[in-house]
C-alpha cells in the first residue's frame, strides 16, 4: 500500500536528535538567534549544477508507459481519438532523450521550494573552515523534536548525475532525486540533511 510505503520512508530516515549550522557573525545569524528566523535558498540559488536540476526520463515504448499515459489520459477526461494520438507523438518527440528539468517546465515546482541545509557533525574542521568565517564564525544547534526540523531528510551523495523516471519512481525517489543528491566528492561533508519547505514565497520562515 503507499501509505503505508510512505510512512516506512519516513520512520527509516528520522533524523538525529540534533542537527547543525555553521554560520558567519552577520544580519542573517542575528535574524536565527534575535528572531528564529531562518533563511531557506531555493533550489536556483545552488552553484552546483549537479543539485536540483535532474534529468527527466520516459520510456515511451515501454507498457508500463503507455498504460500510464492511458490513466493520465482519462482522468483529465481525454477522450477524443485524435487528440490521444497527438499527445502520444508529442510524448515520443518529447522524450526520445533525458531532458532538463527546465525544458519541461517542471522547474516551477522547485522555484516554489526553500532548502535549509545542516549537519549532524558540529566538529568539522572543514565545515567551520568554509561555513563559519574561517573559525571566527558560530555552530548553531538545532533539537529535530521542533517543526521544521523534524522533517529534515539525509543528503544522499552520488557519482552519476541524477535522473527521474516519470513512470517508474515513486514519489520519495523523485524527491530524493530532485532535492537531496549531490555530486561525491572526496572531500565533501558527508552527514548533511535538509529541510525542504513549499512556499509561494521560500525564503525566510519563522
Amino acid at each position: 500500500m503507499p501509505e503505508l510505503a510512505a510512512v516506512d520512508e519516513i520512520v527509516k530516515n528520522k533524523p538525529p536528535l540534533r542537527l547543525f549550522k555553521y554560520r558567519q557573525v552577520n544580519a542573517a545569524t542575528e535574524q536565527l538567534l534575535l528572531d528564529n528566523e531562518i533563511y531557506c535558498s531555493t533550489p536556483y540559488q545552488f552553484n552546483d549544477p549537479f543539485e536540483c536540476r535532474p534529468l527527466v526520463h520516459l520510456d515511451v515504448h515501454s507498457t508500463e508507459t503507455k498504460e500510464w499515459l492511458n490513466r493520465n489520459m482519462a482522468e483529465r477526461g481525454i477522450t477524443n481519438p485524435s487528440k490521444k494520438l497527438a499527445i502520444r507523438r508529442r510524448m515520443k518527440h518529447s522524450y526520445v532523450n533525458p531532458r532538463p528539468i527546465e525544458e519541461l517546465g517542471f522547474d516551477k515546482v522547485l522555484r516554489q521550494i526553500g532548502i535549509y541545509s545542516m549537519t549532524a557533525d558540529p566538529a568539522s574542521l572543514l565545515m567551520w573552515s568554509h561555513y563559519a568565517d574561517a573559525h571566527k564564525g558560530i555552530c548553531v544547534e538545532f533539537s529535530t523534536g521542533l517543526w521544521p526540523f523534524n522533517l529534515a531528510w539525509k543528503v544522499i551523495y552520488s557519482n552519476e548525475y541524477p535522473v527521474v523516471d516519470r513512470v517508474k519512481d515513486k514519489a520519495f525517489d523523485s524527491m530524493n532525486k530532485s532535492l537531496l543528491t549531490k555530486a561525491r566528492r572526496a572531500n565533501r561533508n558527508k552527514s548533511q540533511f535538509r529541510v525542504d519547505i513549499e512556499s509561494t514565497s521560500p525564503n525566510v520562515y519563522r
